[in-house]
C-alpha cells in the first residue's frame, strides 16, 4: 500500500530508541508534507555524519575536518587538566556533566553497562587504552572520577573499575550526594550534577 521509501523510512525510524512504528509512522507522513529544502537539509544532515569519527583518547564522537586530528575539542584542549579523567557510560552521561561548567578535566566514555558489569571485549579496550595513556604522559593520573549512575549495576562497575586504576591514579571518586539511587545522570539538573561534581568523594 505504502510506497517502498516511505516503508524503508518507516522501518528505519522504528529502529531508533524510544520509537515504535506508531511513533514512525507518524514521522514518515509528517516529513512527507515538508517542503523539498526541508527534507534535502535533513538527508544532507545524516550523510555529513560519515564525517562523525570517534576521538581517539575519550571515544566520543566528533567531526574530524582534519585527518591529523584524531582528538576532541575537550581531549584537544590544553588548558583543561588532562591527568583528571570522569569515566561516564553514555554520551548523554558526558554532555550533562559538562553543562554546568564546574569540570575542569577530560572524559573516557566507556560504553553501554551490561547488567551483570562484566566488561565488554570494547571496553576492555578502552580500559586498557586509558593505563596506557596514563602511563605514557603522567604515569599517575591526578584523579579518576568514576562518573557512573549510582544503580545497582553501576556500583558494581564502579567497584570493578577502581579496581582496574587504582595503581594508575593518586586518587580515585565517585559523584558526591545528589545524586538519588538508582538515578539516571542523563536526567539529573545541572544544579545537582554540578553539586555532585564539586561534592565527589
Amino acid at each position: 500500500m505504502l510506497p517502498n521509501s516511505v516503508e524503508r523510512l518507516i522501518r528505519i525510524l522504528s529502529d531508533l530508541p524510544s520509537i515504535g512504528p506508531r511513533q514512525a509512522t507518524r514521522i514518515a507522513f509528517h516529513l512527507l508534507r515538508e517542503n523539498k529544502e526541508v527534507i534535502k537539509e535533513l538527508a544532507d544532515t545524516v550523510a555529513n555524519l560519515e564525517k562523525i569519527k570517534p576521538c581517539s583518547k575519550c571515544f566520543f564522537p566528533f567531526e574530524q575536518n582534519d585527518e591529523k586530528n584524531s582528538l576532541c575539542l575537550v581531549c584537544g584542549n590544553t588548558s583543561r587538566a588532562q591527568n583528571i579523567i570522569a569515566i561516564v557510560e553514555k554520551e548523554t552521561d558526558y554532555l550533562s556533566l559538562e553543562k554546568p561548567k564546574v569540570f575542569n578535566g577530560r572524559y573516557m566514555l566507556f560504553g553501554e553497562l551490561a547488567r551483570d558489569g562484566m566488561f565488554t571485549p570494547e571496553q576492555k579496550l578502552r580500559i586498557n587504552s586509558l593505563k596506557n595513556d596514563i602511563q605514557k604522559n603522567f604515569n599517575e593520573a591526578e584523579e579518576i572520577i568514576i562518573a557512573l549512575s549510582p544503580s545497582t549495576t553501576g556500583n558494581i562497575v564502579a567497584g570493578l573499575l577502581t579496581g582496574e586504576f587504582k595503581k594508575h591514579a593518586k586518587k580515585i571518586t565517585r559523584l558526591g550526594r545528589g545524586l538519588p539511587t538508582g538515578g539516571e545522570i542523563e536526567f539529573a539538573d545541572e544544579d545537582t550534577l554540578g553539586g555532585a561534581l564539586e561534592n565527589r568523594r
